[in-house]
């Protein structure tokens, strides 16, 4: 279902992918968000679990992997740190 569009796999799956593929599936990242994503999905975390790490609302994780402007830096550290980015 995944090759044909109509589905994707769970955040938690993304790390064995990778390793079974040998590669990254997902595009490069262009954004700053779209690093914290692909850096989240690549440690199989998810959202909330990566809010739980950083000491911020899953609101906020969402809002940077959106690249939203709103976004404090000092709080952007936070979420970047718990991902060793």
């Amino acid at each position: 279902n995944w090759e044909l569009g109509s589905a994707e796999p769970g955040d938690r799956f993304i790390p064995a992918l990778v390793g079974f593929l040998g590669y990254h599936p997902l595009p490069a990242a262009k954004s700053p968000g779209e690093q914290v994503r692909r850096a989240r999905l690549s440690l199989g975390l998810s959202i909330r679990n990566l809010a739980d790490l950083a000491g911020v609302d899953e609101a906020t994780v969402s809002y940077i992997e959106r690249d939203n402007p709103r976004i404090y830096p000092s709080v952007a550290k936070k979420v970047w740190r718990a991902l060793g980015l």
